[in-house]
């Protein structure tokens, strides 16, 4: 990881609040998914503005980063319907 999605990745961990007002599992589940979606995209942002410095395993970097992003989105959409029923 580099410097600036280490920033990243400490700025959404200092900005929620994991204990405050969860009423369910699936409420704190989704903020950690939401946690890990966010140094995902700041991942593929960093790839897609440095693609030079990956080599040859940068087209596997960016493709396993968008599955996490699309696992991860879909992942929250399904948590936070579960915690609606709740």
């Amino acid at each position: 990881m580099n410097k600036a999605m280490n920033k990243i990745l400490l700025a959404i961990l200092l900005t929620m609040s994991f204990n405050a007002y969860s009423n369910t599992d699936y409420d704190i589940e989704v903020k950690e998914a939401f946690v890990k979606l966010e140094y995902h995209k700041a991942r593929l942002n960093d790839y897609q503005n440095n693609s030079q410095y990956y080599g040859r395993t940068g087209q596997d970097v960016e493709s396993h980063t968008k599955a996490n992003i699309r696992y991860y989105e879909n992942l929250i959409k399904e948590h936070q319907s579960k915690s609606n029923l709740h």
